[in-house]
């Protein structure tokens, strides 16, 4: 994607543009799958941790990434499928046991959760792991 439309992107999202944020956004859009705050570090060195995780945290509020739950704890972030209903909470999410890319499915239909009263569900995560297109191969 070009700095044009990702410019004209993030001012829709009402995001001021910055040379940090472009960079951040292009980084997502060259990696289709979910990052680690760690991926983003070491890729863009020339960011510091700080700025990069505030960059983060305003995609997010922006509804331009989501954050992605993973085994232990960890935390990975993906690009807002455009096809992703941005008050829909469920998503499936996909890790590749040889490569360790994490990939979003929102297209994907989760399981009906029937939660006992009194309980609220808040946004349904499903992993499944195997091996991706590349990996199975």
């Amino acid at each position: 994607m070009n700095d044009t439309i990702m410019k004209a992107f993030l001012e829709e999202k009402e995001v001021r543009v910055t040379n940090i944020r472009l960079s951040v956004m292009n980084y997502f859009y060259q990696h289709q799958y979910a990052l680690s705050l760690t991926d983003l570090e070491t890729d863009l060195d020339d960011i510091d941790r700080s700025t990069l995780f505030r960059t983060i945290r305003l995609f997010i509020e922006k509804k331009i990434v989501h954050e992605v739950g993973m085994a232990g704890g960890h935390t990975k972030y993906a690009l807002w499928d455009i096809v992703m209903d941005e008050n829909d909470n469920s998503c499936v999410h996909f890790t590749c046991l040889k490569c360790h890319h994490s990939y979003c499915f929102p297209n994907s239909p989760t399981p009906e959760v029937t939660l006992p009263n009194n309980f609220v569900l808040d946004q349904c995560e499903v992993i499944v792991r195997g091996l991706c297109d590349n990996c199975s191969i």
